[in-house]
């Protein structure tokens, strides 16, 4: 498990989990789940979405899939299921957003030629060489700078969002909604591809 930020950095990683334990149960076994779930992070201020007339500011918040639970610092996508155009349009931009984990994860493969096959050494010696390798992608990162090359070799396809609503967070989920389908907040292509004719 794993938290990528925009700039494809690794900032958490968790390669101790079994990989049936499913995302969850990985998150809830770490300290990081009771720093986002009591809001202890040292997460940045709230600030206004930009152009966004109201000026309502929005949380900093951690774009996970169906499996976690969501909180004010937590958002998944609607479920699947008789969706409106403005949940589409949020579940559109969520599914791009949470592709910078598997370009992320795309880019270290690309440059760490150990993880295109199976490791074979102990598992806590495994465990090094992963997080080595995390680090040593966030500063050859930050040492070369930014690589347009790097992200054309990832796979850019939709996410599918299926589970069940979760209560928690829903008012800021729903902020994040009403923004990206306001002048403000949406583009073109966002109703190109969720099949929305204007």
């Amino acid at each position: 498990m794993t938290i990528v930020d925009s700039n494809y950095d690794f900032r958490y990683i968790d390669v101790r989990s079994v990989a049936n334990e499913g995302d969850s149960n990985i998150l809830k076994a770490t300290k990081l789940d009771k720093q986002i779930y009591q809001q202890t992070l040292n997460l940045p201020q709230p600030e206004p979405l930009p152009n966004n007339p109201s000026g309502q500011p929005m949380p900093y918040v951690f774009l996970a899939d169906e499996a976690f639970a969501m909180c004010k610092s937590i958002m998944r996508p609607y479920p699947a299921k008789k969706l409106t155009w403005q949940q589409r349009v949020y579940n559109y931009w969520l599914s791009r957003a949470r592709r910078y984990v598997e370009c992320g994860f795309g880019i270290l493969a690309n440059k760490w030629r150990i993880l295109h096959g199976p490791i074979d050494v102990s598992i806590d010696v495994a465990d090094i060489i992963i997080q080595a390798c995390c680090v040593l992608h966030n500063f050859v990162r930050h040492r070369d700078g930014y690589n347009f090359e790097d992200t054309l070799s990832c796979p850019l396809e939709s996410i599918p969002a299926i589970g069940k609503r979760d209560n928690i967070g829903v008012e800021t989920r729903n902020s994040f909604k009403n923004y990206f389908c306001s002048p403000a907040g949406s583009v073109s292509r966002q109703n190109r591809s969720c099949n929305i004719v204007v």
